[in-house]
């Protein structure tokens, strides 16, 4: 297991798996916390709020040697003015103040 705290303006996949490569995991759920900037989701859907907090849902990164890292993240977000969304979230999402995230190895 690894505890990670990602920092403003970076982006959770990014973090994710550099953490992951440093560690030699291939595998691993993710669990946590944090907030966003104006997140926008895979299926197109976005918040305009420039600060969101969510929970993470079932979320998983994977990294082989022969493909692109695979990030997948569910989402339960609740905006400024108290609107939730919920969704898978699309790549790039930027940090807001932070995230705090945990890695869990899944078995090989």
């Amino acid at each position: 297991m690894i505890l990670l705290k990602v920092q403003p303006n970076e982006t959770m996949e990014d973090s994710l798996v550099a953490a992951c490569q440093v560690h030699g995991i291939t595998d691993a759920s993710i669990h946590g916390v944090g907030s966003l900037v104006c997140p926008v989701f895979a299926n197109g859907r976005f918040s305009t709020s420039i600060a969101t907090e969510l929970f993470l849902g079932p979320s998983r990164v994977r990294i082989t040697p022969d493909a692109a890292p695979e990030v997948e993240m569910d989402v339960a977000l609740v905006d400024i003015d108290g609107i939730i969304h919920e969704g898978r979230l699309a790549p790039g999402n930027a940090v807001c103040i932070a995230c705090e995230l945990c890695l869990v190895e899944q078995s090989r």
